[in-house]
């Protein structure tokens, strides 16, 4: 145990991952299957269940659940986007609701899984039929000597152009989270929530935004 959070930790240090650069929020919020206002403030969301698409590719993302959402501050105004003011009350329990995770704690549980909860095959998407193939073997923790050795690919590629490095998935979830910080602009993004249960348990969600001003609800499912 000691061992994994201190992977964990470096994970988190490591320079290699990707920043947060959420996506392109839609045109309005009324684009959004759930949308509602707070005070001057619009916003949209969308329950995209276990999916995260960044690329052209779509990502699996199992024991979470992923939520886009996207803000609209007021004209010539910014708004402090933060994941803090969001929450995810499942199946109407009562209280404050369950808050996102971070995108690097996801990332990391996706390249590093641990073997007691890793279950099925892993998914893939890339624009079409879902890809099903065995789970990538990985390392405990980055430069563990114990982990298996990366196959060797014969490059195929004669044309001479560079091609550019294929996003993986916990790079993905990195990158399409949503960016916090002051903004006078529209911003979306994913937020990710931990859900260890069945899918078909889920009888409703609702995504809660708070401020200062207040609260507001956006039935999702």
């Amino acid at each position: 145990m000691i061992a994994r959070w201190l992977a964990v930790v470096l994970w988190l240090c490591s320079p290699a991952l990707w920043g947060q650069h959420g996506t392109t929020p839609k045109g309005s919020p009324a684009e959004y299957p759930a949308h509602g206002k707070l005070g001057e403030i619009e916003l949209g969301a969308e329950y995209l269940v276990h999916s995260v698409s960044s690329d052209g590719q779509t990502y699996f993302v199992p024991g979470f659940l992923v939520v886009e959402v996207a803000l609209y501050p007021p004209k010539h105004q910014t708004i402090d986007v933060a994941t803090a003011h969001f929450a995810l009350r499942i199946n109407g329990k009562k209280g404050d609701g369950q808050a996102p995770e971070a995108p690097e704690l996801v990332a990391y549980a996706l390249k590093y899984p641990d073997p007691q909860q890793q279950r099925g095959s892993a998914i893939t998407g890339q624009l079409g039929p879902i890809i099903l193939a065995p789970p990538t073997p990985q390392g405990r923790f980055p430069g563990d000597p114990q982990a298996p050795p990366t196959p060797r690919v014969p490059d195929q590629n004669r044309t001479g152009i560079e091609k550019q490095p294929v996003r993986t998935a916990d790079e993905a979830v990195v990158d399409a989270a949503l960016p916090v910080g002051d903004s006078n602009n529209p911003v979306a993004g994913h937020l990710y929530f931990a859900y260890r249960g069945r899918m078909k348990s889920l009888k409703s969600l609702e995504l809660i935004y708070r401020s200062a001003t207040g609260q507001v609800v956006l039935p999702l499912l």
